[in-house]
């Protein structure tokens, strides 16, 4: 017996399409500053926004070493880190 109806195929774009997009990168001035934290120092990066403000990143490594070190959660080292590093901001 036949089905009634009519049968579409249905199809998928193939995964091997690729496409081509033009980006621009601007590579911010940036420097290293040490911060304290109650387990020890921390490196932080301060990049320079276009505008002029400051933007602070704590370096993970540093952080982490610190959090095995001194058996604390790494989050709760990164975050003194962060606060620390708040006056370049």
């Amino acid at each position: 017996p036949q089905r009634g109806g009519p049968y579409r195929a249905h199809t998928r774009p193939s995964a091997a399409k690729t496409g081509r997009q033009v980006m621009e990168r601007v590579c911010l001035p940036r420097y290293f500053e040490r911060v304290t934290t109650p387990w020890g120092e921390v490196s932080v990066k301060v990049a320079t926004l276009p505008d002029g403000s400051e933007r602070a990143a704590p370096e993970y490594e540093d952080c982490a070493r610190l959090a095995r070190e001194h058996n604390v959660p790494l989050q709760r080292v990164m975050q003194a880190a962060q606060s620390a590093a708040l006056r370049f901001e």
